[in-house]
Parts: structure tokens; sequence; C-alpha cells
């Protein structure tokens, strides 16, 4: 009986810490949007009006987040300034 409570005590516990898990990677999602949404937006107004804006990576490795993302993010910025010149 004691085996048995400590296994449902080990698998609530492990699925509390998926449900962590699992909210922390919807946040995640909903800053990768909101980022993609801006870059989107950078790029209409680039293609709009003829100006071309320039975001510098390193500004974007100053925000919040995790470190492989934010480099994601400066490479494809880079790779995208290079396609526009």
């Amino acid at each position: 009986m004691a085996s048995l409570k400590q296994t449902l005590e080990t698998l609530r516990i492990k699925v509390w810490k998926l449900e962590q898990k699992v909210d922390h990677q919807k946040k995640e999602i909903t800053l990768i949007k909101c980022q993609i949404e801006e870059l989107e937006s950078i790029g209409n107004k680039e293609n709009n009006n003829g100006v071309e804006a320039v975001i510098d990576s390193s500004r974007i490795l100053n925000r919040r987040g995790s470190n492989a993302k934010k480099l994601a993010l400066a490479q494809a910025l880079k790779i995208n300034n290079l396609d526009l010149m």
C-alpha cells in the first residue's frame, strides 16, 4: 500500500512539473509570436515607406529570453540585412 501511495505521489509530481514546463513553453511561444509580428511590421514599413529600419543585433541580445532564441533572431536579422543590400 505504501508503495502505491509513493508511486501515485511521484506521478502527481511529474504531472505538476510537466504542467509547469507547458506553461513556460506557452509563454515563450507568445513572446516569439510577438517578435515575429514586430519584425513583420518593420518589414512592411520598409516596403511601404521606402525607409530602411535596421535593428541592431546587440539591442536584441539585451532583451529578456533565452540566449538561443536571441542568437537565432540576431542571426536572422543579419541575414535579412545582407539580403536587403
